[in-house]
């Protein structure tokens, strides 16, 4: 057996000017693991006297633009048989890592742990824990990919990982823009589907959508991974729309859905993209995005966010179309995915009022403004019930 019984468990860390979110990230897992090393990139706060002291053993590595080089440098300095990968900015239940050290395989095995984007809620599986063995090493600049033998089974954990590094929007721009700089320095991006990907998703959050187009465009081409070409195409198409193309906006999400006619989010995009100008096939298209489910870890899709939003844009739809029920029982799957919503409630004092039920309608009303009392469809609704 190439590890020891039990296998041991190490803890990587790449940073740089992290002293804040240190007691967050790294402390509480230091007496998790067998042992810490903190590679730090040049930090000012004191991150590296921080981690010494929380118990890592601390090194230090010139930032030449290049994350694999880091971590492949942090990497050479790990011991442990198995090495759990955390930035400065995420965390991890160290009860959580405590119980899942206890079902490390003796034999050479890849975890994957599904990264949770704080505030925003998008989740996407990462390769976290892989075996400290020479094969195994990062490749790429940026969005950096860890390469490990095909040969190594690949199992899902239970793991949860936090990050909030981009909850600031100022210095997600920040970070948005060093990225970009460096993904367009690789000499990757052209022939690289996951670089192309990178590239025009990075351009679309920074709201430079005509630049985007065409990156998106070739990764959409050239993507074998089910992931990066159904999110190319959603991006794509939202790129088109803006641009005012709607007829190559339409052929994206449907080139999407035909790829993948089982695929929930290629259906709500297109579903929503047809909502003002299509309104029966776009009920079709979100009942079918709701029965195929929402998720997509592969690139981090919200799936309780889009499946509030298929819900409540389905019972507006319906209550336009005077289907009361069915209206009624889309509004209320969307109250039940998000209460502290108000617009689904509101939605439903609108459903009651519509069907004859006054009563209702000023009982649920009252409930909403008792909540948002400056929500300006709750008091428009308040006069014409005269409440």
């Amino acid at each position: 057996m190439p590890f020891s019984r039990p296998p041991s468990l190490g803890l990587l860390t790449i940073a740089k000017n992290e002293a804040q979110n240190l007691p967050k990230s790294l402390e509480p897992l230091v007496k998790v693991v067998g042992e810490a090393v903190f590679v730090d990139t040049g930090s000012t706060d004191g991150s590296q006297s921080l981690a010494a002291a929380m118990g890592a053993r601390v090194y230090s590595f010139p930032w030449v633009n290049d994350f694999s080089l880091a971590r492949n440098f942090a990497l050479s300095q790990m011991t442990a048989d198995y090495v759990f990968w955390l930035d400065g900015d995420n965390a991890v239940d160290p009860l959580a890592l405590a119980a899942f050290k206890k079902t490390l395989s003796e034999k050479p095995t890849v975890y994957l742990a599904l990264e949770r984007v704080i505030p925003q809620g998008d989740e996407i599986w990462q390769t976290r824990i892989f075996p400290n063995l020479p094969p195994a090493h990062w490749e790429g600049q940026i969005h950096e990919q860890l390469i490990c033998p095909p040969s190594w089974p690949r199992v899902v954990s239970s793991l949860i990982v936090d990050h909030w590094g981009y909850a600031d929007p100022r210095l997600a721009q920040k970070k948005g823009e060093r990225n970009l700089a460096l993904l367009l320095k690789t000499p990757l991006n052209q022939a690289n589907p996951y670089h192309l990907y990178q590239t025009g998703r990075t351009l679309y959050y920074l709201r430079r959508r005509l630049e985007a187009r065409p990156w998106l465009e070739e990764a959409a081409n050239k993507a074998e991974n089910p992931a990066l070409f159904s999110h190319s195409l959603i991006l794509l198409g939202s790129v088109y729309q803006t641009l005012g193309d709607h007829k190559a906006a339409l052929a994206a999400f449907e080139r999407l859905t035909a790829s993948r006619p089982d695929y929930g989010p290629g259906h709500y995009f297109l579903g929503r993209y047809l909502t003002l100008t299509d309104p029966a096939r776009a009920l079709k298209e979100l009942e079918l995005a709701l029965a195929y489910g929402l998720a997509d870890p592969g690139w981090g899709a919200n799936g309780p966010k889009l499946s509030f939003i298929a819900s409540l844009t389905l019972g507006k739809l319906r209550f336009k179309a005077k289907d009361y029920p069915l209206a009624e029982k889309h509004l209320t799957a969307a109250l039940n995915l998000d209460p502290a919503n108000p617009e689904p409630a509101l939605e439903l004092a609108r459903l009651a009022l519509a069907k004859g039920e006054k009563k209702v309608a000023k009982a649920t009303l009252t409930a909403v403004l008792s909540r948002f009392p400056n929500l300006r469809g709750a008091l428009v609704l308040a006069k014409e019930l005269n409440l």
